[in-house]
């Protein structure tokens, strides 16, 4: 992949944001680039994380769903976004936070192939139980705590954050809805950082 970045044309930083955005792969980013998103507060930016996997199965699904609308039943298209989920999670190193998307997701395709409703809490533990199953020492680990507790803030705290003020524009809307996920995650994940 790296390899076909430079053949498009990228080189030295802009290579390196590049393949730490979508690869993981920050080994090339510098140390002034990496204070510079560290001071401006979007460091986080240069790992992958679980909204990376949410991107990509948003598009995989979308794609994969018009392609292959009427093969192989209703297991075909689940079972090509899972691998194609699994192979990207592995490709970036299989964070912390990419294996809760990737087994929430998981989960979330086997729970809407049997049934039309799941509920997210249930996706939350369950996928909590399994990588921990899986592996026990993931529950040692701050990625992964931080992951699942920033998850369980949103899921919690959003809804009745978002429901104080109601926009009346699209764009405002647009606005106070990413406000109340940056402020759902980070009012749950402030006590753990500060810990």
């Amino acid at each position: 992949m790296i390899d076909a970045y430079q053949d498009a044309g990228l080189k030295n930083q802009e290579l390196a944001v590049v393949s730490a955005l979508v690869l993981g792969d920050d080994d090339g980013v510098s140390p002034a680039l990496i204070q510079s998103f560290s001071a401006t507060g979007t460091l986080h930016v240069l790992s992958v994380s679980g909204m990376h996997v949410a991107l990509i199965y948003s598009c995989v699904m979308w794609l994969f769903s018009r392609l292959f609308k009427k093969a192989g039943g209703k297991w075909f298209v689940p079972l090509m976004v899972l691998m194609f989920i699994w192979m990207y999670a592995i490709l970036t190193g299989l964070s912390p936070a990419v294996q809760r998307a990737a087994m929430m997701i998981t989960l979330l395709l086997v729970g809407k192939t049997y049934s039309d409703s799941t509920d997210t809490w249930n996706l939350l533990s369950g996928s909590f139980m399994l990588l921990v199953a899986f592996e026990p020492n993931l529950i040692r680990d701050a990625g992964f705590q931080l992951s699942y507790v920033s998850v369980a803030g949103i899921i919690g705290f959003y809804p009745w954050l978002y429901r104080q003020y109601l926009p009346t524009n699209t764009v405002s809307n647009l606005i106070w809805q990413s406000t109340c996920v940056a402020l759902a995650a980070q009012t749950f994940t402030f006590p753990f950082s500060l810990y």
